[in-house]
């Protein structure tokens, strides 16, 4: 059944819907083959997660940036891997301090 417009042979929705999710497929084929999160990242990442779920539920909130240093440290490692994300999330702590600033501070 063709739409009002369409040439007799174009394809239907449905016909449209089988290529973008083949493309899709492809694309999370691509994400997973170029995702940085090896063994070491998983493990940190995980400390994160413990520390959020864990000491900062029953500590009272300090935040002085957005996100926190917990979510940032999981964004940066799931970004970069072990080794870079590591180094800005360790660099992103050593920030947090009295002296230090506030506010918004999106993982680059």
């Amino acid at each position: 059944m063709s739409r009002a417009g369409d040439p007799e042979g174009s394809p239907g929705l449905a016909d449209r819907g089988a290529g973008s999710a083949e493309s899709a497929t492809r694309s999370d084929k691509t994400l997973r083959a170029n995702d940085p999160t090896g063994l070491g990242a998983t493990i940190l990442i995980w400390l994160a997660r413990a520390w959020q779920l864990g000491p900062s539920l029953v500590l009272p909130p300090s935040c002085r940036y957005d996100p926190s240093c917990s979510a940032y440290a999981i964004t940066a490692l799931r970004r970069y891997g072990a080794l870079k994300g590591g180094w800005l999330a360790v660099k992103r702590i050593a920030r947090c301090h009295p002296w230090g600033g506030h506010g918004p501070d999106p993982v680059p």
